[in-house]
C-alpha cells in the first residue's frame, strides 16, 4: 500500500472515530447534564446526591426504632401536645422522609398545614415511622409510641409494600430482588471502567439499560422477585395469611386504645414508571397505568381492613383526577412524580395531595374531633425556619429575623444538584412572604440566593429553583417587589464562596407587612 493510501486510510478512520466520538461526547457533557438539571432523566449524579439525602436524613431526623417520632433540632416534638388534640400518622419511609431536603414537603407535615389552613387550630400533626417498616413494624413502633405521647387519633398511611411479612426464622416471606443477589455480570470490567472514565454520564445509562435486562432474566423465587411482582405475591399464600393476623393484632391495638383510627392510600407515581414495573410513561397513559397498578394492590387489603373494622380509605381515584387538572402534561411524567429522579418516594405534588385527601376524610367523618373551625384570614406569624440542609449547617435562630449558619467549605458537604453548585436549603415552617433578605458575613466573598415558591393556585411548591441575586462581596440584599406577594416562599437556597477558616453566615429575613 502506497503512502497516499495509508494517509487516506488514517484520515478515513479519523473521520470515522470523530463522527462517532462528537455525538457521543455532546450527548455526555451537554445533553445527560441539561436533563439531570430539568428533573426529567434519572442519572449516575441524582443517585449519589440521593444517597447523600438518606445519609443527611439519618443526622438530621432523631427518629430510632425505639421511638420513630420525627423530629429534630429545627423541629422538636413535645410528649405533651401543644394542642387540644394530636394526631398520630404511623407509616414508613413516606413518613420518615427519603431523599427528601425540606421536611415540610413530606405528607403529615403538609396535612398540618392543610388543617390550619382550613381554621382548624386545635389539631397537631406528628409523624412516625422508619424506613421499609411493614404495617407490622408499624404496629410494634406505636406499641412504644402512645405511652409516651398519647395521640387522640392514628392515621396509617398505607403503601403497596406494607404486607411485607417476616418468617419465624428473620427472612422474608416473599424474596424481593436485589442487586447484592444478582449472579456476577459477565460484562469485562476493564472495558466498562475505559467506557466510564470517557464518557461517565452516558456510561452509567447504558449499563443502568444492561441492569435492568439482567434483573427480568432471573427474577423467581431463586434470587427474588422484581418489585411490582414481589408486590403482589404479599397478597397471595403465607404471607398474606400472616397478614390477616397483623392486621387483626392493629385492629385489637386500636380497641384497646380506644381511639379513632384509620388508613388511607398514598398512591405513588414511579410504579408507573420504574423499568422493573412498567414502561417510562407520561401524561394521561401514566395515570391510567398508576390507577391500573394500584386496584389489584388495594382491593383485597380494603376488605381485610374492613372486615376488621378499620376504616380503609381509597385515595387513587381522587388522586389521580387532582393530578391531571393540576398539572401540565409535560409535568406527568413518573420521574417528576418523584421526591428526585432517582427517587421514587413522593414529590411535593403527591404530598399536597394526600394531604388534601386526608383532610377531606377528617372533615366528612370525623369533623366532632377536628373541633371548632376559626372563621376569617388566618393571621401572619413571623417567618420561621424548622428545617435545613445540610445538618452540618447547624442553624440557628438569633432574633425575630435573623440568623445564622455555618456554610460547608467542602463541596461533598452540600447540596449539588439541580443547581450544578454546592449550596444549602433553609426550610420554612411555613410558606412566607418577604419583603427583603441580607445575606452576610466577614468572610464572605460572593454569594448567590435561589428561593422556591408556593403555587398560590395549587398550594404547595413545585420544587423548582428561582435566582432571586448574585453579588460578589460580604453583603448581599434583595428587595423582593410587592407584586410577588401573591408567592410565599418555602425555602431558601444560599450558595456562596468564603475565604478564611470563619464560615459562618448571617441571614435577615424581612417579612412583608
Amino acid at each position: 500500500m502506497s503512502a497516499k493510501s495509508t494517509g487516506e486510510a488514517m484520515l478515513y478512520l479519523l473521520f470515522s472515530v470523530l463522527c462517532i466520538a462528537i455525538p457521543l461526547t455532546v450527548v455526555d457533557r451537554f445533553v445527560i447534564p441539561a436533563l439531570e438539571d430539568s428533573g426529567a432523566l434519572e442519572s449516575g449524579r441524582w443517585q449519589e446526591q440521593d444517597g447523600w439525602l438518606l445519609e443527611q436524613g439519618r443526622r438530621k431526623n432523631e427518629a430510632t426504632f425505639d421511638c420513630s417520632v420525627w423530629r429534630s433540632a429545627g423541629f422538636p416534638v413535645s410528649q405533651t401536645k401543644l394542642k387540644p388534640k394530636r394526631i398520630l400518622v404511623m407509616g414508613d419511609s413516606f413518613a420518615w422522609g427519603t431523599g427528601y431536603p425540606n421536611m415540610n414537603t413530606l405528607w403529615w407535615r403538609r396535612l398540618q398545614n392543610v388543617l390550619d389552613e382550613r381554621g382548624y387550630k386545635d389539631v397537631e400533626v406528628i409523624g412516625a415511622g422508619m424506613p421499609a417498616q411493614s404495617t407490622a413494624s408499624q404496629l410494634e413502633e406505636a406499641r412504644k409510641i402512645v405511652g409516651t405521647y398519647k395521640p387522640d387519633m392514628i392515621i396509617w398511611g398505607y403503601v403497596t409494600n406494607d404486607p411485607d411479612e417476616i418468617s419465624a426464622t428473620g427472612k422474608k416471606i416473599v424474596p424481593l430482588m436485589r442487586d447484592w443477589k444478582q449472579p456476577k455480570d459477565d460484562f469485562p470490567l476493564p472495558v466498562k471502567r475505559s467506557i466510564e472514565a470517557v464518557f461517565p454520564n452516558l456510561a452509567w445509562h447504558l449499563f443502568d439499560i444492561r441492569r435492568s435486562a439482567r434483573l427480568k432474566t432471573v427474577d423467581g423465587a431463586k434470587y427474588g422477585y422484581d418489585y411490582g411482582t414481589w408486590e403482589l405475591k404479599l397478597l397471595e399464600g403465607e404471607n398474606f395469611r400472616q397478614y390477616q393476623n397483623t392486621v387483626k393484632n392493629v385492629a385489637e391495638f386500636i380497641k384497646e386504645l380506644n381511639v379513632p383510627s384509620f388508613a388511607v392510600t398514598l398512591p405513588a407515581g414511579f410504579q408507573a414508571g420504574d423499568t422493573q414495573r412498567g414502561s417510562l410513561r407520561s401524561g394521561a397513559t401514566l395515570l391510567t397505568k398508576m390507577h391500573d397498578y394500584h386496584v389489584p394492590r388495594y382491593e383485597k387489603v380494603k376488605k381485610l381492613f374492613d372486615s376488621n373494622g378499620l376504616p380503609y380509605y381509597d385515595t387513587l381515584d381522587e388522586i389521580t383526577n387532582r393530578l391531571q387538572q393540576n398539572l401540565s402534561p409535560q409535568e406527568l411524567n413518573s420521574l417528576q412524580l418523584g421526591i428526585n429522579p432517582s427517587n421514587g418516594h413522593p414529590a411535593a405534588s403527591l404530598c399536597h395531595l394526600y394531604a388534601v385527601c386526608t383532610a377531606d376524610i377528617l372533615e366528612k367523618n370525623y369533623s366532632g374531633f377536628l373541633g371548632s373551625k376559626t372563621q376569617g384570614k388566618p393571621t401572619s406569624a413571623l417567618p420561621k425556619f424548622n428545617d435545613w440542609t445540610p445538618h452540618s449547617a447547624h442553624l440557628n435562630r438569633l432574633s425575630e429575623s435573623r440568623y445564622i449558619f455555618y456554610m460547608p467549605q467542602n463541596e461533598k458537604d452540600a447540596l449539588y444538584l439541580p443547581l450544578r453548585k454546592p449550596y444549602v436549603q433553609l426550610n420554612f415552617e411555613k410558606p412566607a412572604d418577604l419583603a427583603s433578605l441580607t445575606l452576610s458575613g466577614g468572610n464572605l466573598k460572593k454569594a448567590e440566593i435561589y428561593v422556591v415558591d408556593e403555587d398560590p393556585v395549587l398550594g404547595y411548591d413545585r420544587t423548582v429553583p428561582r435566582k432571586l441575586a448574585e453579588r460578589k462581596g460580604n453583603q448581599l440584599t434583595v428587595n423582593l417587589p410587592a407584586d410577588k406577594s401573591s408567592s410565599k416562599i418555602s425555602s431558601i437556597l444560599i450558595s456562596a464562596e468564603i475565604k478564611g477558616e470563619d464560615n459562618r453566615v448571617l441571614l435577615d429575613v424581612v417579612p412583608r407587612q
